[in-house]
């Protein structure tokens, strides 16, 4: 694997960081102990990136802006890189996936004006391969226990599903969307064949069905909406105030009205509506 590990600043300049970031990340000392060490390989492990970023976040508090768990992950992407070479998975799919550090850190300075990484309970997907960006689209492999409990330990089975995400900068038209499917259909029947014939779900504020309410038919993001059977709503949820509108941590009162969106859904949100998020499925047959 060490032969094929790409450079910290080939991966920079390659996933076009910001030249502040890349500064502050030159300014992170990080210890090279075996423990540390190991955490930070682990990061691109399907299994077990979680622990390891929760002891990496420890072992590094304060971490006020981010950039030491940044800096771990990327020397960890330098491992996910050496995983795309040996899977043979092409490099502008590497790098459209882990675009999401760059477009994470852009959308920090937008929401809180200054430069910071907060993403990182999220990025371990993308490192340890389970989530790849292709077209508009992001695709994560989900496994699911599909055991039932007559069944002996030899007969338990998996299946799969693969999650839909809707990046920020994503282009929903109905075509780049049909494009990014058929992309998705492709590229796992043939890196990931245990995953042929799974279904797409998606769990967003995007299948909210109070959506309907707010948007004309032809909306995209209505048009995205109804390709999903809508299986749970969860009305309480309130992931959709960070994307819509860029902060979470604001009274409903000031939110911003920058957009016919954002104007529409504070007005319904402030008269006691509910957006929440939905969760639903592409049938089968679609």
């Amino acid at each position: 694997m060490e032969k094929e590990r790409i450079s910290l600043e080939k991966l920079y300049k390659l996933l076009e960081f910001p030249a502040e970031v890349v500064e502050r990340l030159g300014r992170v000392q990080l210890d090279k102990d075996e423990e540390t060490m190991r955490d930070i390989h682990l990061l691109a492990d399907r299994e077990k990136w979680q622990g390891a970023r929760a002891r990496l976040k420890e072992k590094y508090a304060p971490d006020e802006d981010g950039m030491k768990i940044l800096a771990c992950m990327m020397r960890a992407m330098q491992d996910s890189y050496a995983l795309y070479i040996e899977e043979k998975i092409p490099e502008k799919i590497f790098a459209d996936t882990m675009k999401c550090f760059t477009r994470f850190l852009k959308e920090h300075v937008v929401s809180f004006g200054c430069c910071g990484f907060d993403r990182d309970f999220w990025t371990g997907r993308q490192l340890s391969l389970l989530l790849f960006r292709l077209g508009e689209l992001e695709f994560e492999i989900v496994s699911e226990d599909g055991e039932k409990a007559e069944l002996s330990e030899d007969e338990k089975h998996f299946h799969y599903l693969l999650h839909v995400h809707i990046p920020s900068d994503a282009d929903l038209s109905p075509e780049r969307c049909d494009e990014s499917f058929r992309m998705a259909e492709q590229f796992f029947a043939e890196y990931f064949p245990e995953t042929a014939g799974s279904k797409f779900a998606c769990d967003s504020w995007l299948l909210s069905p109070a959506l309907k309410e707010l948007l004309p038919e032809e909306s995209r993001i209505l048009q995205f909406q109804n390709r999903f059977e809508v299986k749970s709503w969860n009305k309480e949820e309130d992931a959709y105030l960070e994307w819509v509108f860029k902060r979470k941590d604001l009274p409903l009162e000031k939110l911003p009205e920058e957009t016919s969106l954002q104007r529409k859904m504070k007005a319904y949100v402030l008269q006691g509506g509910k957006i929440g998020e939905a969760y639903g499925e592409i049938p089968k047959q679609h």
